[in-house]
Protein backbone atom coordinates (compact mmCIF):
# COMPACT_ATOMS: atom_id res chain seq x y z
CA UNK A 1 0.00 0.00 0.00
CA UNK A 2 1.27 3.46 -0.90
CA UNK A 3 1.04 5.90 1.96
CA UNK A 4 -0.05 9.44 1.35
CA UNK A 5 1.18 12.18 3.67
CA UNK A 6 -1.87 11.97 5.92
CA UNK A 7 -1.29 8.24 6.50
CA UNK A 8 2.43 8.87 7.20
CA UNK A 9 1.40 11.47 9.80
CA UNK A 10 -1.19 9.16 11.36
CA UNK A 11 1.27 6.24 11.62
CA UNK A 12 4.02 8.52 12.96
CA UNK A 13 1.66 9.87 15.64
CA UNK A 14 0.81 6.32 16.75
CA UNK A 15 4.55 5.58 16.99
CA UNK A 16 5.27 8.71 19.03
CA UNK A 17 2.36 8.06 21.41
CA UNK A 18 3.57 4.48 21.93
CA UNK A 19 7.00 5.93 22.80
CA UNK A 20 5.83 8.33 25.50
CA UNK A 21 4.89 11.43 23.52
CA UNK A 22 1.71 13.49 23.67
CA UNK A 23 0.67 15.17 20.43
CA UNK A 24 0.37 18.94 20.83
CA UNK A 25 -0.48 19.67 17.21
CA UNK A 26 -0.76 18.18 13.77
CA UNK A 27 -1.52 19.39 10.26
CA UNK A 28 -3.08 17.48 7.40
CA UNK A 29 -2.16 18.09 3.79
CA UNK A 30 -4.95 20.68 3.56
CA UNK A 31 -3.36 22.77 6.32
CA UNK A 32 -0.09 24.64 6.61
CA UNK A 33 2.25 24.49 9.54
CA UNK A 34 4.31 21.93 11.40
CA UNK A 35 3.04 18.46 10.50
CA UNK A 36 3.54 16.98 13.98
CA UNK A 37 4.31 18.72 17.27
CA UNK A 38 4.84 16.39 20.20
CA UNK A 39 6.18 16.48 23.73
CA UNK A 40 7.49 13.59 25.80
CA UNK A 41 5.29 12.95 28.84
CA UNK A 42 8.20 12.49 31.26
CA UNK A 43 11.19 14.43 29.92
CA UNK A 44 9.07 17.23 28.39
CA UNK A 45 11.36 17.09 25.33
CA UNK A 46 9.65 18.53 22.26
CA UNK A 47 9.64 16.88 18.82
CA UNK A 48 8.80 18.62 15.55
CA UNK A 49 8.31 16.44 12.48
CA UNK A 50 7.80 17.19 8.80
CA UNK A 51 6.10 14.40 6.82
CA UNK A 52 5.96 13.49 3.15
CA UNK A 53 3.91 10.86 1.34
CA UNK A 54 4.48 8.45 -1.54
CA UNK A 55 1.43 9.64 -3.50
CA UNK A 56 -0.94 12.57 -3.59
CA UNK A 57 -3.60 12.69 -0.88
CA UNK A 58 -5.89 14.82 -3.06
CA UNK A 59 -8.45 12.83 -5.04
CA UNK A 60 -8.64 15.67 -7.58
CA UNK A 61 -4.93 15.34 -8.40
CA UNK A 62 -3.73 13.48 -11.49
CA UNK A 63 -1.18 11.83 -9.20
CA UNK A 64 -3.78 10.54 -6.75
CA UNK A 65 -3.01 6.87 -6.10
CA UNK A 66 0.04 7.03 -8.39
CA UNK A 67 3.56 6.81 -6.95
CA UNK A 68 5.70 9.91 -7.12
CA UNK A 69 8.65 9.48 -9.46
CA UNK A 70 12.26 9.85 -8.33
CA UNK A 71 12.48 13.53 -9.35
CA UNK A 72 9.26 14.37 -7.50
CA UNK A 73 10.61 12.56 -4.43
CA UNK A 74 13.83 14.59 -4.62
CA UNK A 75 11.80 17.81 -4.68
CA UNK A 76 9.67 16.65 -1.72
CA UNK A 77 12.76 15.70 0.29
CA UNK A 78 14.36 19.05 -0.60
CA UNK A 79 11.29 20.91 0.64
CA UNK A 80 11.28 18.79 3.81
CA UNK A 81 14.95 19.58 4.43
CA UNK A 82 14.31 23.32 4.12
CA UNK A 83 11.42 23.00 6.57
CA UNK A 84 13.33 20.97 9.17
CA UNK A 85 16.48 23.09 9.01
CA UNK A 86 14.24 26.13 9.55
CA UNK A 87 12.59 24.35 12.49
CA UNK A 88 16.02 23.48 13.87
CA UNK A 89 17.03 27.16 13.81
CA UNK A 90 13.79 28.07 15.58
CA UNK A 91 13.80 25.40 18.27
CA UNK A 92 17.31 24.00 18.85
CA UNK A 93 17.96 26.30 21.82
CA UNK A 94 15.16 24.52 23.68
CA UNK A 95 16.82 21.17 22.87
CA UNK A 96 13.89 20.12 20.70
CA UNK A 97 14.25 17.15 18.38
CA UNK A 98 13.54 17.63 14.69
CA UNK A 99 12.64 14.90 12.21
CA UNK A 100 11.37 13.98 8.77
CA UNK A 101 8.90 11.11 8.30
CA UNK A 102 9.06 9.51 4.85
CA UNK A 103 7.35 6.54 3.24
CA UNK A 104 9.42 3.39 3.49
CA UNK A 105 10.04 2.56 -0.14
CA UNK A 106 13.01 1.99 -2.43
CA UNK A 107 13.21 5.48 -3.95
CA UNK A 108 12.94 7.36 -0.66
CA UNK A 109 15.59 5.09 0.87
CA UNK A 110 17.93 5.50 -2.13
CA UNK A 111 17.74 9.28 -2.01
CA UNK A 112 18.32 9.44 1.75
CA UNK A 113 21.14 6.88 1.46
CA UNK A 114 22.81 9.03 -1.21
CA UNK A 115 23.18 11.71 1.52
CA UNK A 116 23.90 9.23 4.35
CA UNK A 117 26.91 10.99 5.87
CA UNK A 118 25.24 14.40 5.98
CA UNK A 119 21.96 12.98 7.22
CA UNK A 120 23.67 11.13 10.06
CA UNK A 121 25.88 14.13 10.91
CA UNK A 122 22.92 16.49 11.00
CA UNK A 123 20.77 16.74 14.07
CA UNK A 124 17.73 15.75 12.03
CA UNK A 125 16.09 12.36 12.56
CA UNK A 126 14.81 10.52 9.50
CA UNK A 127 11.99 8.03 9.96
CA UNK A 128 10.86 5.52 7.35
CA UNK A 129 7.18 4.80 7.76
CA UNK A 130 5.28 1.80 6.43
CA UNK A 131 1.66 0.90 7.07
CA UNK A 132 2.41 -0.72 10.45
CA UNK A 133 6.00 0.22 11.24
CA UNK A 134 8.26 3.19 11.88
CA UNK A 135 12.03 2.84 11.62
CA UNK A 136 14.57 5.47 12.64
CA UNK A 137 17.26 5.68 9.94
CA UNK A 138 20.82 5.15 11.13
Amino acid sequence: MMLDENKVIETMIEYLQANGYDINGQCSTSQSGIDIEAQHRETKEKYFIEAKGATSSKSSSALYGQPFNKNQIKVHIGVALVQVFTLYERFHKMNAKIGIALPDNENHRKIISSMRTQVINSKIDIFFVSENNVELYR
